[in-house]
């Protein structure tokens, strides 16, 4: 919105020298009276430009054009940006989960679920996380994890086993210390089911904010 007002003030000022640059006069008295005119115009335009230069000021945030909506419905493959709080800071990501797979039952022997790890399937959901501007860099060693949600075919939440540490066979990655605009770093988000239906989506739901499930609308991944 900031932007859209700033170019009209510009065209604005862009049409004030065309006016001025139109001026013709062919008597020394009208020359006096143009110049008059062409000091007024002048100063009515640092008057204009001035706000606008203060609208248009860098703050490092992206336009709020260009984060996803919440609700938004995605593809694999096709890139939500979105806020991402971490130790107090606030940054913006683009998320773009890439490809879900499921792996072996035995894969949860590690675990030591014993017969609660009985008909669970796992399945790993590789997701890429960049840098949008330079509120990004606020966001080193943060981890998407636990703002991201394995979803069941037809969009069920999918079953919840809390891992804490790595596992190999899905690591958590959190941002590099050089996390900043345009730097990648790639995570793996587990989803386990315990029927026939696949895991198939993934959704960005953190806990609070208007993205999270209870009285949000996470923005929904689905293969």
């Amino acid at each position: 919105m900031k932007t859209k007002q700033l170019l009209a003030l510009l065209g604005i000022g862009a049409v004030g020298f065309g006016l001025v640059g139109c001026s013709s006069n062919e008597e020394p008295e009208a020359e006096e009276t143009t110049e008059v005119v062409e000091e007024e115009v002048d100063e009515a335009e640092t008057t204009e430009e001035e706000p606008a230069e203060s609208e248009g000021t860098d703050t490092g945030a992206a336009p709020a054009g260009d984060v996803t909506a919440p609700g938004t419905e995605l593809a694999f493959g096709e890139g939500a940006i979105v806020p991402l709080e971490y130790a107090g800071e606030t940054g913006l990501v683009e998320i773009t989960p890439i490809e879900v797979v499921p792996g072996d039952p035995a894969d949860l022997d590690s675990l030591d679920l014993g017969a609660q790890g009985e008909g669970i399937t796992p399945y790993y959901i590789t997701v890429e996380v960049t840098g949008v501007d330079e509120s990004s860099a606020n966001l080193t060693h943060a981890s998407v994890n636990g703002d991201l949600d394995a979803l069941l075919e037809g969009g069920d939440d999918a079953d919840l086993i809390s891992i804490i540490g790595k596992w190999e066979p899905c690591e958590s990655e959190s941002a590099p210390g050089d996390f900043g605009p345009g730097v990648t770093f790639t995570t793996c988000v587990p989803g386990f089911s315990t029927s026939d239906t696949p895991v198939a989506g993934i959704q960005f739901s953190p806990f609070k904010g208007e993205y999270n499930v209870l009285d949000g609308s996470p923005v929904v991944w689905t293969k």
